[in-house]
């Protein structure tokens, strides 16, 4: 593998034949035990320990990166691209994310399956998912203050120009863009915020049959492979429903998909 674990919290000292199991230790001692555990190539004990470590910080980038590679290095490519997802969901720009999720992406046989374009999947894919909300969020708030403070300036010198029947001050052409561009991050917010609640997985089994209702007599509707993401619609018993963007919609197996995206299902 072409990359490396990030390695954190190196004042915390472990003990070279400590028994201690991954359930009794703390958050950093279970992330610095993965990251010795990988370097030593024991992936299924190095996994152990990153899950533990997610359990104890579930929205912590770094661990879902490292489980990731971690998953990778076993073979199972669906299954790291979930987590990577998941790291990329939290965090859009984390370069160690998405250096990782492209070559694991480049290592699948099937990236994508026969589907119609869709509008909306195709504006996330340019302007939804490389960004965060709460990027969106501080650009648009220091557009509205910039926007805000120039445009209060300009109609205070224009009301005084009046009263004083002096020539009105040019409009100010950089406040109204300004404001033009808050109005457009206001706009994309509200978007993002919608994209988030959409319910999203991934496929990580080498193959998986869709299947017209959920039960596995039923037909099969479509076949989907490993690493690619579908919008989940609905749950009943230990069976999901499930579109992929742009194709049919059916039923799959829970254990088949790993939810990717922050809320609950």
């Amino acid at each position: 593998m072409i990359f490396s674990l990030l390695i954190g919290w190196t004042n915390v000292a472990l003990g070279q034949s400590s028994p201690t199991t991954a359930v009794s230790m703390n958050f950093e001692e279970n992330f610095q035990q993965g990251v010795k555990l990988y370097q030593n190539k024991d992936f299924k004990a190095a996994h152990s320990n990153f899950e533990e470590a997610l359990k104890q910080q579930p929205h912590n980038i770094s661990v879902l990166t490292n489980l990731g590679l971690v998953t990778f290095d076993m073979g199972k490519k669906g299954l790291a691209l979930g987590y990577l997802r998941r790291a990329l969901e939290l965090e859009p720009d984390f370069r160690p994310a998405e250096q990782a999720y492209d070559y694991v992406w480049s290592q699948l046989e099937v990236k994508e399956l026969p589907h119609r374009i869709e509008t909306y999947e195709t504006f996330r894919q340019y302007f939804l998912k490389e960004v965060s909300l709460s990027s969106y969020l501080l650009l648009g708030g220091l557009c509205f203050l910039i926007s805000g403070w120039l445009l209060i300036r300009y109609f205070g010198v224009r009301k005084k120009a009046m009263q004083q029947e002096l020539p009105l001050p040019p409009v100010p052409g950089v406040g109204f863009t300004v404001g033009f561009f808050f109005i457009a991050l206001f706009i994309l917010s509200l978007f993002k915020l919608y994209d988030l609640s959409i319910q999203r997985g991934t496929i990580i089994l080498e193959k998986v049959s869709m299947h017209t209702a959920p039960s596995e007599s039923e037909a099969s509707l479509f076949e989907l492979t490993q690493g690619l993401e579908v919008v989940a619609r609905k749950t009943e018993g230990d069976w999901v429903q499930v579109t992929y963007p742009g194709g049919p919609t059916g039923w799959i197996k829970k254990s088949e998909l790993m939810m990717t995206t922050l809320g609950s299902f």
